[in-house]
């Protein structure tokens, strides 16, 4: 279903209003996250939005992190409403890699993805596509860990973002 179009003069109606000004959701990290000595995928506090069931939605995350080269390095996957598919790309250090269209059982991302580090180098990783929500509506929330556990930590930086624009 297309998104409705105005012409001069039309009224807008309160649900006009709110489908095409309200239902843009973000999410922006406050301040740093970091681990240290863990390869367990855990929720990041900060990068979380609710979706709506039934919804598609172009999404645009940018995840500017520190880690150890070879070492600590960055993995991550997102959890999602069961049903859920992603269509899109992800960059990261000029490297651009077709994400295609994953769905598992509540996990975005059927593997783990990972980006290796560049010691005290700011890196950063962008994501952009369409999330199509199944039945049911939830969270799109990162989860990330370091590749390989070292005592010095991946860190997730504060400005790191997410943002949803609903489409359809």
């Amino acid at each position: 279903m297309a998104m409705r179009v105005f012409n001069p003069g039309d009224v807008l109606a309160a649900a006009d209003v709110n489908e095409q000004l309200v239902n843009t959701k973000y999410a922006i990290k406050p301040a740093d996250t970091s681990r240290a000595s863990t390869t367990t995928l855990a929720n990041d506090p900060d990068l979380t939005v609710s979706v709506d069931a039934n919804k598609t939605y172009y999404v645009q995350v940018t995840i500017i992190y520190t880690a150890v080269s070879g070492s600590g390095d960055l993995k991550f996957a997102w959890t999602v409403p069961a049903g859920t598919v992603f269509s899109g790309t992800v960059m990261n250090d000029a490297t651009t890699v077709n994400m295609g269209a994953y769905q598992a059982g509540g996990t975005l991302i059927s593997q783990t993805q990972s980006f290796v580090g560049g010691g005290a180098s700011i890196l950063a990783s962008a994501f952009s596509g369409v999330l199509a929500i199944g039945g049911s509506s939830g969270s799109f929330t990162l989860q990330w860990a370091q590749q390989t556990s070292n005592v010095t930590a991946t860190v997730v930086k504060q400005g790191s973002h997410m943002f949803l624009r609903r489409v359809a």
